[in-house]
């Protein structure tokens, strides 16, 4: 089965699905056009008095279509999807069409600003580097995940502010529920996958250090946090090399263990080309901070 006979067959087994359970859907494809010019396929289902619909993208079920060769399996992880967002919550649109209540829920994150062109033409967004500050309204939040919306140039214009208004609320907001993280590497590894039996490291002036947000999602943006970056220079012993690995967190190393900052710059772009997804690439770019002028420059 090609994949555009795949998403129509999605559409129509939902349809029926919920008919079954007595459930009046309306269900929906379209294109969406996601971080760093990635376009996936999308499939809504919209119900009668809820404002916020749950939403599937066709090609990771589409992935694993191809993997297992087995269509009613995957149908039943399509319906399993969305029965366990279907439920979850009923959001208050007007805690987002007023900015007084909006507010308190804008956060900020760091996308790549070329990759990202035409996106930000719709968007509000402050330069940084080769990077572009976006903002984002928190639909729900727990201890696991953060369901957000971007926020568009119309937005901005319906509340009434401006960008730099926005990226003072965004700094606090984001400070406050996605608070600054800054560990080893190897102690990020050996706490999330158990690798303990490699040893410590920790003496080892090639140290890789990582920063971030507590949950690690969009977590690059954390650099921007007050003091951020001279309190992983203070970690590292002094001036760093910043690797923007992907969206979610940056890798930092002290300067004085790196005798050729090119090698740095190439396992950024092999990372970028081999292991990440498309929608993570944050940049191709090395950074360098010096901690007496406490100053963040490109590499060139």
């Amino acid at each position: 089965m090609e994949f555009e006979e795949f998403s129509e067959y999605i559409c129509r087994y939902l349809e029926a699905f919920f008919e079954k359970k007595g459930e009046k859907v309306s269900v929906y494809k379209k294109g969406i056009m996601k971080n760093n010019g990635l376009r996936l396929t999308a499939v809504t289902v919209c119900r009668r008095d809820y404002d916020v619909s749950p939403t599937i993208y066709v090609e990771n079920y589409y992935n694993q279509y191809k993997n297992i060769k087995n269509l009613d399996m995957v149908m039943k992880m399509v319906c399993e999807a969305f029965e366990d967002n279907m439920y979850e919550m009923k959001i208050d649109v007007n805690a987002y069409c007023d900015f007084d209540l909006a507010k308190e829920n804008i956060v900020f994150r760091l996308i790549n600003r070329n990759m990202n062109k035409k996106k930000l033409e719709n968007m509000p967004h402050l330069p940084y580097k080769d990077l572009a500050v976006t903002f984002r309204w928190v639909v729900h939040m727990d201890g696991e995940c953060i369901s957000s919306a971007p926020i568009s140039n119309s937005d901005m214009t319906r509340w009434n502010t401006d960008v730099h208004t926005l990226y003072a609320l965004a700094r606090k907001n984001t400070m406050r529920m996605l608070p600054l993280n800054i560990e080893t590497l190897f102690d990020m590894l050996s706490r999330k996958y158990n690798m303990n039996e490699f040893g410590d490291i920790t003496n080892s002036k090639m140290q890789l250090f990582i920063i971030t947000n507590n949950m690690g999602i969009n977590g690059a943006a954390a650099i921007l946090y007050d003091e951020a970056l001279q309190k992983c220079a203070d970690r590292a012993g002094g001036n760093i090399y910043i690797l923007p690995s992907s969206i979610h967190e940056m890798l930092f190393v002290s300067a004085e263990g790196v005798d050729n900052p090119e090698d740095l710059r190439d396992l950024i772009k092999d990372a970028n080309i081999h292991v990440l997804p498309k929608s993570d690439i944050l940049s191709d770019n090395l950074y360098y901070y010096d901690c007496s002028n406490k100053t963040l420059d490109i590499v060139h």
